[in-house]
């Protein structure tokens, strides 16, 4: 659900930042900029009495991935006129827009492409201890200019520890919350109300590389019981029908995982990269829109684009 924000467009915020303006009417995400330096940045902001208050847990998840490849700097994160307001690095289109602009596919190198980074991007997540919960293509986001060949993750609103940092022991307890609304690409534990670990992350993200390269999943036209009974009963041939046999290979080997099993990040990457030299493509960063998009950073597809993305999240 979107909290309702106060309109503070135009506010100066912590002394350095000014908000321009709300990207949409009911929305949480506020284009701005650095008053001195005259960078653009995002500003997701909610009230500090929002329940659950997820702002606040997703600043706690940017400042221990900070300085990981792919996760967005945070730039400040605290209080004002009764708002928590966290400042982000703005960047570019998410891959949820992107592919709405190729038509609602892409190409096979691209998918290929993508597998690789964002499998990279969990391992590293789940290497601190966290999941992400909450996957979709729109929580995936390219960069700015000579960066738009680097995927980033964005939206840990709802990430949560799925073992003791100290301890590594896994977590039993029932989830504080979940992504109800994520009924497309949320794993038939988490759609069924379980407590997730690292595959279902792992599950989610098959489900979003096959929507991105056969431009559909099956279970897309039905409601919340269906879409479960559909993901717990479909056969990886069916699911990963026309696709390489990489695909279906994932998803057998995901729905054998157990709950406190470690996914093997290097064989699955490895799947994607055999299909990548049987077709004879190379891991060059060309995907298929990197010609398309302006290569200076002083550009609004980096706040409009991200922020349309985030307001999705209706977490």
């Amino acid at each position: 659900m979107v909290e309702t924000t106060p309109d503070i467009q135009g506010v100066r915020i912590a002394g350095e930042y000014r908000l321009v303006r709300r990207l949409f009417p009911e929305g949480s995400i506020y284009s701005g900029y650095n008053i001195f330096t005259r960078m653009d940045f995002v500003f997701k902001i909610l009230p500090t009495d929002a329940s659950p208050n997820t702002l606040s847990n997703e600043y706690r998840v940017y400042q221990e991935l900070a300085g990981t490849v792919g996760i967005p700097r945070v730039h400040w994160f605290g209080t004002e006129r009764q708002c928590n307001i966290l400042v982000l690095d703005a960047l570019g289109p998410s891959i949820e827009d992107l592919f709405l602009q190729h038509g609602h596919r892409f190409s096979l190198k691209t998918v290929l492409l993508l597998a690789d980074q964002m499998i990279t991007l969990l391992e590293t997540l789940h290497q601190h201890n966290y999941i992400h919960a909450n996957l979709k293509p729109g929580h995936f986001l390219v960069g700015l200019g000579p960066s738009n060949s680097t995927v980033h993750l964005i939206s840990f609103g709802l990430a949560t520890h799925y073992r003791d940092a100290k301890t590594r022991l896994h977590l039993h307890s029932p989830a504080s919350f979940t992504a109800a609304n994520n009924i497309y690409f949320a794993s038939s534990n988490a759609q069924h109300g379980s407590r997730q670990s690292r595959r279902d992350d792992m599950e989610s993200l098959l489900y979003i590389l096959i929507y991105l390269l056969s431009g559909v999943l099956p279970w897309q036209a039905f409601d919340g019981p269906r879409a479960l009974e559909s993901k717990v009963s479909i056969a990886s041939s069916i699911l990963c029908k026309d696709l390489p046999e990489a695909f279906s290979e994932y998803h057998a080997y995901v729905r054998e995982l157990g709950y406190e099993d470690k996914p093997d990040y290097a064989y699955l990457r490895d799947l994607f990269h055999k299909v990548a030299s049987r077709e004879g493509s190379r891991y060059d960063g060309c995907f298929d829109w990197v010609a398309e998009l302006p290569t200076s950073s002083a550009t609004a597809i980096g706040t409009t684009r991200r922020a349309r993305s985030l307001s999705k999240d209706r977490t």
